[in-house]
């Protein structure tokens, strides 16, 4: 590894196809980021070597934005693939190129689209990938499809900065909440994060997975709204970076140190997105990562903490996984659902439209209009399945 001028120049030698792999990491900002101009993968996934870089390069600057990296078909789940564990996901989209690929855009005909609960939410939340599963997941790889001449890219959020600008009574109480969330999982909102020991949070600010916040010395809950009002004023202080993406750029992300949302743009341009979450099997529960009450520094354990145990969890990872995307779209917002409707042969679960004139919308598994059901995806072949009301 050499540096010249504020450049880092990473160069592996690839003793299998007797090829050098170079690039150069421009710092995006003084502490957070890089970019990578005009870097091919094609030739590098095979290589261990280039791997082992690659992961330490996205350590270090917490993300690498290549530009113009212009990959081959598959080569986006191949590189995901290469960095960890990948999964194949239940709610995957018509369009999408790959069963691991969740494929999202403002138009629901090429991708999955967000909508709020109500006016009062943002569409488009805050969020790192995974906490409905007792760790997050490690890496977000994202691949730009389409972006319109006056699209926006995607925002990131870096945690460590947000956490240190706070003063010392904030950080204390977010040591001391946990989240918990609909898929049963709990989460400190403040914890170190397992590879570099930095302060991060186990942010995801949509009431589609956060059900309540508990003090976890009193024990006294916190409603999710109060806490999500304190988290985006602290937020609206902080400076974010916007990575204005176009079609070929990828986006390789410390998803346990970085939060992202999609932009809030007008949507009249078209934009699709690609990402891939990659999880690495050794991370630990995010709770045995969490701070000591009362303790600023660094070596604080959770002894002092009322948690859940957090070692000896009975359910993986990998089955909440399954388990949270499985049941319905992880994007919709929680709804009452009549108990004797039953969905048609054929259809899947429902998501929640923001328009309450028109309650639900099908998922992804059909290409069907708005009904007002949500059912589970398993068996509706046959007799129609019995309805499964889901996340109250």
């Amino acid at each position: 590894m050499v540096r010249l001028a504020g450049l880092q120049y990473a160069v592996i030698a690839c003793l299998r196809c007797q090829v050098v792999v170079c690039y150069t990491v421009r710092p995006l900002s003084a502490s957070f980021g890089g970019v990578v101009e005009g870097f091919s993968f094609a030739g590098a996934l095979d290589d261990a070597a280039f791997v082992d870089r690659l992961k330490r390069d996205v350590h270090q600057h917490r993300l690498l934005w290549f530009r113009r990296a212009d990959l081959a078909p598959g080569e986006l789940a191949r590189l995901a693939a290469a960095m960890g564990s990948v999964w194949d996901r239940p709610d995957i989209y018509p369009t999408s190129p790959h069963p691991s690929i969740a494929r999202h855009s403002n138009d629901d005909r090429y991708g999955r689209k967000h909508a709020a609960c109500s006016p009062r939410h943002r569409a488009r939340p805050w969020h790192v990938e995974g906490l409905h599963m007792h760790s997050p997941f490690r890496y977000t790889v994202f691949e730009g499809v389409a972006k319109g001449r006056h699209g926006r890219g995607t925002v990131f959020l870096p945690l460590r900065e947000l956490v240190e600008a706070q003063p010392p009574c904030v950080r204390r109480e977010w040591k001391g909440l946990l989240m918990e969330t609909w898929a049963g999982t709990t989460h400190p909102l403040l914890y170190r994060h397992p590879v570099s020991g930095e302060p991060t949070l186990a942010l995801h600010m949509h009431e589609n997975l956060a059900s309540s916040f508990v003090d976890s010395v009193s024990q006294a809950r916190k409603s999710v709204q109060d806490v999500f009002t304190q988290l985006n004023l602290a937020i609206e202080s902080h400076t974010p970076l916007n990575i204005d993406w176009e079609a070929g750029d990828v986006i390789i992300v410390d998803n346990m140190a970085v939060a992202h949302r999609a932009p809030d743009d007008d949507d009249t341009d078209l934009r699709i997105l690609d990402h891939i979450d990659v999880f690495e099997d050794t991370m630990p529960p995010t709770m045995s990562c969490a701070y000591s009450i009362g303790s600023e520094n660094q070596s604080g354990a959770a002894s002092s903490m009322n948690v859940p145990p957090a070692l000896g969890l009975r359910t993986t990872s990998a089955e909440l996984f399954y388990s949270f995307y499985s049941a319905d779209d992880p994007c919709s917002c929680p709804i009452t659902v009549p108990r004797e409707i039953k969905c048609p042969s054929g259809m899947g679960c429902v998501t929640v439209s923001s328009n309450e004139t028109m309650r639900g919308h099908l998922n992804a598994t059909t290409n069907r209009t708005v009904i007002e059901q949500c059912c589970e995806m398993n068996d509706v072949s046959g007799s129609a399945p019995a309805l499964k009301g889901l996340r109250r």
